[in-house]
Formats: C-alpha cells, sequence, structure tokens
C-alpha cells in the first residue's frame, strides 16, 4: 500500500499544481475529490497498523481491533458516487462490493477469539488483514471513480 500511497501523493500534488494555475479541467474535479479521500483513507489504516500494539494482553489488543473494526465497517459504507453506469458497470460495483463485505466478514470472524501467541504476533495479524482489505477496498472504489496512475 506504501507505493500505491506514495503514487497518490505525487497525483495529488500534481492536481494541486494544477489547481494553483486555475487549470484544473472540470472533468477532473471528482477524480481529485477521490484521490483526497482514497489518501485518507490510506494513511488512516497506515497508522493503525503501525500503533497495533506489541502484547498479548487481550484487553489490549480488543481496543485497539474495535477502532481498525469500525474503521473497516466503514469503508462498505463510505460515500458511493461516480458517474451513472451501465448494466455491466452495475454488475461489477455488485461484485465487488460482495468481494470487500466476504473478506471483511472473514476477518471479523478471524478476530472475534483472536489470542495473540506471541508479542508481535496480533501487530502482524492486522498487518495481513489491513493488507488484504485494502486492495479488494481500491477496486471496489475504482467501480465508482477511476484512478489512472500512469498521470503520477
Amino acid at each position: 500500500m506504501a507505493t500505491i500511497l506514495k503514487q497518490y501523493h505525487t497525483l495529488q500534488a500534481n492536481i494541486y499544481e494544477k489547481v494553483a494555475e486555475n487549470s484544473l479541467p472540470f472533468d477532473e474535479l471528482l477524480q481529485a475529490q477521490e484521490l483526497n479521500h482514497r489518501i485518507g483513507v490510506l494513511e488512516t489504516f497506515q497508522i493503525l497498523a503501525k500503533t497495533a500494539p506489541l502484547s498479548t494482553d487481550t484487553k489490549v489488543l480488543r481496543q485497539h481491533y474495535q477502532i481498525v473494526d469500525v474503521c473497516i465497517r466503514y469503508l462498505l459504507m463510505d460515500h458511493k458516487f461516480g458517474p451513472a453506469l451501465d448494466e455491466n458497470g452495475k454488475k461489477k460495483r455488485d461484485t465487488a462490493n460482495k468481494a470487500l463485505e466476504d473478506i471483511i466478514r472473514d476477518n471479523q470472524k478471524r478476530f472475534s477469539s483472536f489470542k495473540a501467541e506471541t508479542q508481535d504476533h496480533y501487530k502482524r495479524c492486522i498487518a495481513n488483514c489491513i493488507n488484504t482489505v485494502l486492495p479488494m477496498w481500491l477496486q471496489f472504489r475504482d467501480t465508482y471513480i477511476k484512478i489512472n496512475l500512469q498521470e503520477a
């Protein structure tokens, strides 16, 4: 995710240059908004992964996971707008949404009775969870507004 985040920051800097020059085409406005949203989400999850406690104390781990879980579940509810789609596009969006829901549900089951075996076990598992959910979320977001990283 760090590579994608870096590419997003580069693309964002290009957009900000256009804004400063008053030359951002109107048709790129939605992409600019989407890019800002994705950067915020990716940075939030980066912080969550980096702050995962090194502990086997279930109470400590549960407190952190509750925050992670809320943020992950929010991914299913976040702003769902973009250009109108044909039937094929709607099917792709529905498929991506279902895949994201399935991954989130699987991770919730995995953490419902989680017991850390070592001090760093939870940190490794939560990073793996995040690195499983976010690529699917990005695919899902692409069904709303596609971000072209070749511009970065």
